[in-house]
């Protein structure tokens, strides 16, 4: 069987690319011969070397994004687990990051040896130690951290310049390496730490050199650059993986494209491009394996790592919510992607990519960009299938590229499809995970700008509009600064703020902002110049939902804006100044609620980048409107001028099974304190009997008010023991606060006493006997209905006192009507000095609820008459009915009634 062009070839003839040999030298393009193109060649090369290289060079210490801080700390982890032979803690996180990491040891190396005298191991060791990485990065490592990443990119834009102009022609290259270079989002990245542009940059190499690999020749050679480039867009991102299925999708195509007969299997092309795939993968796998030191001692965890965090980011929303289309969503759907890249790319690119994207449709037989008009090569393809009109394979190579095409076209036109496949595939592939930034889809951007810059060419070459000769030469010159001086008039004007940029063609900054998330950490530089113009900056206190990215400029200190545990539930109440950014704003960050309230108030300076509000300065307001308040019952009470309580929560959920009521206090400090107050937590009924009791200080009794700043807001989380046999119901808090220094009470402002509730106590399992700490048992059965456990007694017998009992009943069986209890004070002579009749539980627990093997507490008051007379008394307990006072006998154990009364203990009264 004869072999087609796909196959292994010699590198082809200037002719083949389209050209005459001496056309192509005086244009500057394909594969001219002799020095002077060759020099051309390579001075067009440093030309868009310095234009990329330019703009991501300078001011790269200005200000810091949101996620660079994580970055240059993994940097300083893996340095120094690579200095310790540690290989294994080269692995920080699952995204993986490695060539993000490399570059920022590259950085840190740089860094130390430009400060050091007598660069050391030890010295390098001590260096890395003190770099300030928490709670943020100092500004002088910036420059030296983020240049690694600016100098690949640019590299990368003279590596797309050569491997276009072989696809493409010299012009094509040049429009692309142009459009590339000023491209704002792509520039906007590759200006920090990230892995962002790390992975474009290398996922953009490997598909290009499979490109050329496949369809133009040097087989081996691009075969290995492209697995190169793989292996480092592997160890950049998750998401590179992508690379594997398309690499092999475009093996597929190239086999396809190869056999005579789908129907048969045709082994020698099969093996040649399975070949091809494996060789890739074996070449990407090496590289992972060489440039990531835990895979030479940990791979199996590593790469369930990668994985992990790949299928996670594909699975979870994010955790701080996003915003599309003017509401805050979990997931921003499909249209997210495709809108973001109508905003991040300029008009010019829009322009290009339409049109190339209208000229593939309707099927172009032709594809010369930048007048190199496909000529007869004598190169047709020799395979003898391509000339039975009915097979499959001649009606598949049609459907994609048209009959009778000559080689070079064929090849430019699979490359084509190729680079939109890997726009759409990638970005389809991207749209599947819930979690979504216009970021993730950076790898795409330099194919755009290819395709982007094939449409201006396919524009200029239109002959039916324009009448180009080939001699015209400074007519595509003029073309080409045009496109030069209107990109780069769309991107350079954002300097050193490239991420402000948004494409005016689709409503700009504008719309952008009530479109989606925007904002990645840019302007919190100026609003720390503003506040370090402050008279006694250094003394001052912000807090900020990006508090980190402030830290590197401010002169002062700044917190988070969110809760830090529940020991500071708004750090925002105690700072000087609140600074609100504007994707916090979008997203509601930390809540709706603060959001809305802090909005509300007038702002002392806004921060506006290109049209956008960025950043907003409040005054910290003193008022706590309820609405912010995080507790789920906001009640208000003042204590002095220490404490103000704000509201509570209240947990029941672990009654049943713990005897536990959780409830959380919300506190406020309304300034610096003197006094280490402590709280005391009653369980109470509608008497105010207690059925638990908790107290001590603040937060587990370890937070003690004298240490609480102005302005802290606390959650305190206490636990109240619910007494053993405590009757299930409605109960209520009453809370007290106590100064032990002073032994004084703390009341309420407005006197009375601080009640919350209800709190519901459900019905439990009987507890043991034991737990109830019965002082006096005694076993006493009425009328086999229920049985007196016991009881415990407080207070002393004197006239006009009341002594407090706690009787504990267990029921036999249940009831069908409700008994009244009572307690008689009797002298000798049946006289009563005290009594106390009421039904169980002062009348919240009848017994007709009672359950047969239930252990009730219950609690009376039992007052003294004045006029008692000193003497012997006997207490005496029952149960009667109160529609007909019939008591309930006593039963001894054989059955027998021996009273209507259960004596408890004498008495002597005093």
């Amino acid at each position: 069987m004869k072999r087609n062009h796909i196959e292994a070839r010699p590198s082809p003839t200037p002719a083949a690319y389209g050209g005459s040999p001496s056309r192509i030298s005086g244009e500057g393009g394909g594969q001219g011969k002799g020095e002077g193109s060759g020099a051309k060649q390579w001075i067009i090369a440093l030309g868009l070397f310095l234009l990329a290289l330019g703009p991501r060079a300078f001011g790269l210490g200005v200000f810091i994004t949101a996620d660079e801080r994580r970055w240059i700390e993994r940097s300083v982890q893996f340095f120094s687990a690579l200095l310790a032979g540690d290989f294994a803690h080269t692995f920080q996180t699952g995204h993986p990051g490695v060539t993000t990491k490399w570059t920022g040891t590259a950085g840190l190396l740089v860094k130390y040896l430009s400060q050091a005298r007598q660069p050391s191991l030890a010295g390098l060791r001590a260096f890395l130690d003190a770099v300030p990485v928490r709670p943020s990065v100092g500004a002088d490592y910036l420059p030296v951290m983020r240049f690694p990443t600016a100098l690949l990119t640019a590299a990368c834009v003279v590596a797309v310049y050569f491997m276009v102009r072989r696809m493409f022609g010299p012009r094509a290259a040049l429009l692309s390496g142009i459009l590339l270079a000023l491209d704002p989002f792509y520039l906007a990245h590759s200006r920090v730490i990230h892995h962002d542009a790390l992975a474009t940059t290398f996922m953009t190499m490997a598909v290009l050199s499979f490109l050329i690999c496949a369809w133009h020749g040097r087989w081996r050679t691009f075969l290995v650059l492209s697995g190169l480039a793989a292996g480092l867009s592997f160890l950049s991102k998750g998401p590179a993986l992508f690379l594997a299925p398309f690499v092999g999708l475009l093996c597929a195509i190239g086999y396809l494209a190869q056999v005579e007969d789908w129907r048969k299997i045709e082994r020698e092309a099969l093996v040649r491009w399975a070949n091809a795939w494996l060789g890739w993968a074996a070449v990407a796998l090496l590289v992972f394996f060489l440039l990531w030191p835990v895979m030479w001692v940990e791979p199996i965890s590593a790469v369930e790592g990668l994985l992990a965090k790949a299928i996670g980011y594909a699975g979870e929303a994010h955790t701080k919510g996003n915003f599309f289309l003017g509401r805050v969503v979990d997931d921003p759907g499909p249209l997210f992607y495709p809108v973001t890249l109508l905003f991040r790319t300029t008009p010019l690119t829009l322009l290009g990519l339409a049109a190339a994207l209208c000229f593939w449709v309707k099927g172009q037989r032709t594809f010369a960009p930048l007048g190199f008009a496909i000529r007869q090569s004598g190169g047709r393809i020799t395979n003898p299938a391509r000339a039975k009109e009915g097979s499959h394979r001649q009606r598949f190579i049609d459907l994609l590229l048209g009959k009778d095409e000559e080689r070079e076209a064929r090849s430019r036109k699979l490359s084509l499809l190729s680079l939109w496949a890997y726009l759409f595939s990638f970005v389809l592939f991207m749209t599947l995970g819930d979690k979504k930034f216009d970021r993730y889809i950076l790898p795409v951007y330099p194919t755009v700008e290819i395709l982007a810059a094939l449409g201006l060419c396919q524009l200029l070459e239109s002959r039916q509009r324009l009448r180009i000769k080939p001699s015209q030469r400074w007519l595509w010159a003029l073309g080409l600064a045009v496109a030069a001086i209107l990109q780069a008039g769309f991107t350079l004007p954002h300097y050193p703020y490239y991420l402000t940029y948004y494409n005016p063609l689709v409503g700009g900054s504008w719309l952008a902002p009530k479109t989606y998330y925007v904002g990645w950490g840019e302007g919190l530089d100026l609003m720390a110049r503003y506040l370090n113009q402050k008279p006694g900056a250094a003394q001052l206190k912000v807090s900020a939902w990006y508090h980190r990215e402030l830290i590197p400029f401010f002169l002062g200190s700044a917190d988070r804006l969110d809760a830090k545990g529940d020991t500071n539930l708004m750090p925002w109440h105690t700072a000087d100044y609140v600074v609100f950014y504007l994707n916090q704003v979008q997203r509601e960050n930390p809540s709706p609620a603060l959001v809305n309230y802090i909005r509300s108030l007038e702002p002392e300076h806004v921060v506006r980048l290109k049209g956008i509000d960025y950043a907003w300065l409040y005054r910290t307001p003193e008022h706590i409107p309820d609405e912010v308040v995080p507790a789920q019952h906001v009640r208000r009470a003042w204590f002095g001028d220490d404490l103000a309580f704000l509201g509570y929560d209240v947990d029941g959920s672990q009654a049943p099974f713990e005897g536990k009521v959780r409830v959380n206090l919300y506190w406020e400090a309304r300034r610096e304190m003197e006094a280490d107050y402590r709280i005391f937590l009653d369980l109470i009924n509608g008497v105010y009997h207690v059925w638990g009791k908790q107290d001590g200080r603040p937060y587990w009794d370890s937070y003690p008010t004298n240490q609480w700043p102005k302005g802290l807001v606390l959650r305190d989380v206490r636990e109240i023991e619910v007494w053993p046999g405590t009757p299930p119901g409605y109960y209520q808090i009453a809370i007290s606060v106590y100064d032990p220094a002073s032994g004084q009470w703390l009341p309420p402002a407005g006197g009375g006493e601080l009640t919350i509730g209800p709190v519901e106590v459900p019905r439990r399992e009987p507890p043991p006997v034991e737990a109830l700490d019965i002082e006096h048992p005694l076993s006493a059965n009425l009328a086999d209905k229920v049985r007196l456990l016991g009881y415990n007694m407080t207070g002393a017998f004197r006239p006009g006192n009341e002594v407090h009992l706690t009787l504990f009943w267990q029921a036999l069986k249940a009831m069908d009507e409700d008994y009244t209890v009572f307690i008689h004070l009797a002298d000798p002579q049946g006289h009563l000095w005290g009594q106390k009749d009421n039904p169980p539980v002062d009348g919240f627990y009848p017994t007709t609820t009672w359950e047969a093997g239930e252990i009730v507490r219950d609690q009376y008051d039992l007052r003294v008459s004045p006029d008692t007379p000193p003497g012997q008394y006997q207490l005496e307990v029952g149960m009667y009915l109160a529609e007909t006072g019939e008591r309930l006998p006593v039963l001894a154990e054989d059955g027998s009634v021996q009273e209507d009364k259960i004596l408890l203990t004498g008495v002597r009264v005093e």
